[in-house]
């Protein structure tokens, strides 16, 4: 019989080894994998926001044709 060890997100090393011995097959980790992209996101965001933020007024403008087509 095969094992999933659903909630996996957040275990310790002990408990994870204890479940493999058990006869866990599979782990879900889905709680990790969406903190570890966040954390990724923001940390991008926090460092390129100056660029972020013009990219944002550019297409607001290009929106509200501000901006000759010839530019876009």
């Amino acid at each position: 019989m095969s094992f999933v060890f659903h909630g996996g997100s957040g275990s310790s090393l002990e408990d994870i080894r204890y479940a493999i011995e058990a006869g866990v097959v599979k782990m879900n980790i889905d709680t990790d994998t969406q903190w570890a992209f966040w954390d990724g996101m923001n940390e991008y965001q926090k460092k390129n926001k100056d660029y972020l933020q013009a990219q944002k007024l550019w297409l607001l403008k290009k929106k509200w044709n501000l901006i000759p087509d010839q530019y876009w």
